[in-house]
């Protein structure tokens, strides 16, 4: 219960700041309010016992350097995924030809999707045809969050790799 408090006089005092440094780092003002909503329902999750405010204020913002990491991966991720994805539908004018070759392309992702591992095949699919998320996926399989991010990151770099040969 003394926690509860200490968190909510954190929150209360913090929130702004924390708003701006996470801001500052996304360069995205409505998805930090979002992540600053997230580093506190960590805190509160956690259940940690607060022995100071100092302590507290430390662990919030550790708690925010970590959420800032994950969104940027995941961010970054996307944002390749998405890049690649409008760059190639810039070089096809045809309607009949690009269809034909998103056909092929999607051909060779499944090709070259079976020479992953068991486990990473599964990830990425659930990820790329699933439309999961990598915390979905991770509770799903009972993984880290951290290890399905992991295979996620390798997976697309290897079908990138993969498909630029082939393109």
């Amino acid at each position: 219960m003394q926690s509860d408090i200490q968190i909510t006089q954190i929150y209360t005092t913090l929130l702004p700041k924390l708003v701006s440094y996470i801001a500052y780092r996304i360069n995205d003002t409505e998805s930090a309010r979002d992540l600053a909503q997230d580093v506190f329902m960590r805190l509160l999750e956690s259940r940690t016992v607060i022995l100071s405010r100092k302590a507290g204020e430390a662990m919030v913002f550790r708690i925010a350097r970590n959420v800032v990491i994950d969104w940027l991966r995941h961010h970054y991720v996307k944002t390749e995924a998405d890049a690649y994805i409008a760059l190639y539908a810039q070089t096809s004018s045809n309607d009949t030809e690009s269809g034909i070759v998103a056909r092929d392309v999607a051909r060779l992702e499944k090709k070259f999707l079976m020479t992953f591992s068991s486990q990473r095949r599964k990830i990425y699919a659930m990820r790329r045809f699933g439309d999961m998320s990598a915390k979905d996926i991770a509770a799903r399989l009972g993984l880290s969050s951290r290890t399905v991010e992991n295979h996620l990151l390798t997976g697309t770099r290897q079908m990138r790799v993969s498909l630029r040969l082939c393109i």
